[in-house]
């Protein structure tokens, strides 16, 4: 992430002048109303736009650009115009104030009016270990989606004897919310657009759209996008893990119970994963192979669920039980 040295034309580099004016005064006014209580209100927070590099060095006073997909959806969707306020995020949990210093045919610039600030992560961090691939007609986007909203650590893609592959987009293959084709990729911590070729395909959509909803839901830290995992490395994860739940019939144990005795690790956060199989259902092999890495089954009910629907079902649960 560099800083705009010199943006655009005389005229721009005028705005910047002005906007470094303003954010001296906000500072100023700032620091007189130190005691006042922050907005915490979503409704009330400004938008929030999506830097790929790391915003830690951003300091007050810093002039960055946006990429140019933020820039159309801050300057041609919301119409912000200069001096308005807005946040800005990395998905590494470093969000920072700023305020649009003006646009150009390069992009928009922004002006950053306080340091940034890391949100700590607390609480369980849940991996939805889904097989997903033959989901189709917008379903995988949906559970990509809902995973983020719901504060999922991170998805992986399960390939199974019943879902082998995860496909190349098919039903899918729609522009994405305020990203597109043309959007770069994003796996919790990538490079930035100009150094990465954007990724195609299903792994590349779905980064995009959990970047979308990152924002959207105004989440600090990125859903990971892990690559398609086989059963076999799964259950390697899951020994190392603090639990692990699969859903299975309603034969097994009710969900209420088995999340009532969860215990995060004292002194540090609690890692689970959740393992929802294919349309059809695991193998017996497969579901074997959890059971003995360490996995519980737990019931979802008496009805039958797909894939997406089982998945966030479980997340929701337990994001609203554990604290």
């Amino acid at each position: 992430m560099a800083a705009v040295a010199a943006v655009g034309a005389r005229p721009l580099a005028a705005r910047l002048a002005a906007a470094s004016r303003r954010a001296a005064t906000s500072t100023a006014v700032h620091a007189a109303a130190a005691d006042t209580p922050a907005v915490s209100s979503p409704a009330q927070r400004p938008p929030r736009f999506y830097l790929p590099a790391s915003l830690r060095d951003a300091g007050a006073g810093a002039v960055l650009r946006l990429p140019p997909e933020e820039a159309r959806h801050a300057t041609k969707t919301l119409r912000l115009r200069e001096g308005d306020r807005l946040e800005l995020c990395d998905g590494r949990g470093w969000v920072v104030q700023a305020e649009l210093a003006g646009a150009d045919k390069a992009g928009a610039v922004v002006h950053t009016v306080a340091a940034p600030e890391q949100v700590a992560l607390r609480g369980w961090q849940w991996e939805v270990a889904c097989a997903c691939g033959s989901l189709k007609g917008g379903r995988s986007d949906w559970l990509v989606e809902k995973a983020a909203e719901l504060g999922a650590a991170s998805l992986t893609p399960l390939l199974t004897q019943r879902s082998p592959s995860i496909g190349s987009g098919g039903d899918d293959e729609r522009p994405a919310a305020q990203g597109g084709k043309r959007a770069g990729r994003r796996r919790g911590g990538g490079d930035d657009e100009d150094g990465e070729a954007a990724a195609s395909g299903r792994e590349g959509r779905w980064a995009r759209v959990a970047t979308a909803a990152m924002k959207q839901c105004l989440r600090p830290y990125a859903l990971v996008i892990h690559p398609p995992t086989s059963v076999e490395q799964l259950c390697q994860r899951i020994q190392a893990a603090d639990a692990a739940l699969v859903g299975v019939g309603p034969d097994a144990p009710a969900l209420q119970a088995v999340a009532a005795a969860l215990q995060a690790p004292p002194g540090r956060l609690g890692r689970g994963i959740l393992c929802i199989g294919p349309e059809g259902d695991w193998t017996p092999e497969e579901l074997e192979q959890l059971l003995a890495a360490g996995a519980q089954p737990v019931a979802l009910g008496d009805l039958r669920l797909r894939a997406e629907t089982a998945a966030i079902a479980l997340l929701a649960y337990l994001r609203m039980q554990l604290p």
